[in-house]
């Protein structure tokens, strides 16, 4: 920041930090989770040549990663920030926006989202608050800048930001004419892609107030938007007792709440949403009913071997079984590893081939029905 600022005030730290900074002084409540601040994104009135040109003076790695848009970043101490030239839209499509750069403060802030976004920091600890946002982060509102319905028309994530942000924030209150332009404009989310959706829809499903907004987006026809084949809330809002009872989060877990279990539908939705291979798996078996997932002893080390510790948790906390005495046995159990392998069956003189995996097969069902004791020699 001394770096950009050496000729005046040219950069102010903007966005998710300062917000999130600000939620935490004005919390009311000392048992409420502080957010952390990891991202700071910095905007500044130079063009991206010239912050280029002043970080490379001072020797500090910069990388040209959005120059199009205004936008470089700097590694300091391993550490990447964001810096962005002040912008105003052009025009946009409803994705993405077209910009020019500005020098003006106040066009920059216009341009986004909601107000408790339009917040500048500097560097003397001071706020510069041009739209109204202090007020908004006081009183735990989430508002759109400017007119709603033209904020969404340039860009349609918005739709799921502003639930996002609601479902965050412990808000007493949705702001009714930023939800009747979200309802209005719903079939916007159509045009976006599914990593946009899923990057807003799993930190709605990971937030403390989800319930109530999936609910909401249930009854105003956006969950179908983006789950069209989804099931009744009955199972995702007893999932979420269960897991508020031992302050687990799951969202992947969460997500399965809302789908049946059949395979062809799990598939496509995780396609659609442009889900991880490893989340895709997770997500089939989450919804998978086959299993005896009781609570013996036995069993349930017999279930950790088999399925690992996410899937069983995830089962009981569905079944409602789990407890805390069970959570806690399961979090310190060290799952064993079959003490055979290929090279002992060759030293018994067992053939490679089906013959081995057969009776290697064999040993190690044994073995798990000895509750992990008996290894046959």
């Amino acid at each position: 920041m001394d770096v950009l600022n050496q000729n005046g005030v040219n950069a102010k730290i903007v966005g998710g930090a300062v917000r999130d900074a600000l939620f935490n002084h004005f919390s009311d409540d000392m048992s409420e989770l502080q957010r952390e601040i990891n991202d700071i994104d910095i905007a500044v009135k130079l063009a991206p040549e010239m912050t280029m040109d002043l970080l490379h003076k001072a020797n500090i790695k910069v990388i040209a990663t959005g120059i199009k848009y205004g936008t470089v970043t700097a590694i300091l101490k391993g550490k990447p920030y964001q810096i962005t030239t002040l912008r105003r839209d052009v025009d946009h499509d409803g994705r993405w926006a077209n910009v020019a750069f500005t020098g003006d403060w106040l066009e920059d802030a216009q341009r986004r989202d909601f107000t408790i976004n339009g917040l500048y920091l500097n560097m003397d600890g001071s706020i510069d608050d041009p739209l109204g946002g202090l007020d908004d982060i006081k009183n735990k509102r989430v508002r759109f800048i400017g007119e709603p319905q033209q904020r969404i028309r340039e860009d349609a994530l918005r739709i799921l930001r502003f639930l996002r942000f609601n479902s965050q924030i412990d808000v007493s209150e949705i702001d009714s004419e930023g939800l009747l332009a979200c309802l209005a404009l719903k079939d916007m989310i159509n045009i976006l892609s599914g990593e946009r959706i899923w990057q807003e829809f799993r930190k709605i499903l990971g937030s403390d107030n989800q319930g109530e907004i999936i609910k909401l987006m249930d009854q105003n026809g956006l969950l179908k938007i983006i789950i069209p084949q989804h099931q009744p809330l009955d199972q995702l809002m007893n999932f979420l007792k269960q897991e508020n009872k031992f302050g687990l989060c799951d969202v992947i877990g969460r997500l399965s709440c809302l789908l049946p279990h059949a395979p062809v539908i799990i598939n496509t939705v995780a396609d659609d949403l442009k889900l991880s291979n490893g989340q895709t798996k997770t997500l089939n078996h989450y919804c998978a009913t086959e299993g005896d997932f009781s609570i013996a002893e036995t069993n349930i080390r017999k279930l950790l071997y088999q399925y690992g510790k996410k899937i069983v948790i995830h089962k009981l906390c569905r079944a409602g079984t789990l407890t805390e005495t069970l959570l806690a046995y399961i979090k310190v159990y060290k799952i064993p590893q079959f003490p055979l392998s290929g090279k002992d069956m060759l030293a018994r003189g067992v053939k490679e081939g089906r013959e081995m995996g057969a009776e290697l097969k064999r040993l190690e069902t044994n073995w798990i029905e000895s509750d992990f004791t008996e290894v046959e020699n």
